[in-house]
C-alpha cells in the first residue's frame, strides 16, 4: 500500500474486532483501536 490508510477499529479486542484489526495490519493499513475495558487486554 503506498499512501497508509488509517483505520480506526472499536472494539478491538473482541474476537472480531482483534481478527479484522490483525488482518488490516497485514494489508498494509495504519490501524488505531478503542476497547471497552483496559483490564480485558491480553498482551498478544
Amino acid at each position: 500500500m503506498k499512501d497508509k490508510k488509517t483505520v480506526l477499529v472499536t472494539g478491538a479486542n473482541g474476537h472480531l474486532g482483534n481478527n479484522l484489526l490483525r488482518e488490516l495490519l497485514k494489508q498494509g493499513y495504519h490501524v488505531r483501536g478503542t476497547i471497552r475495558n483496559l483490564n480485558n487486554v491480553s498482551s498478544s
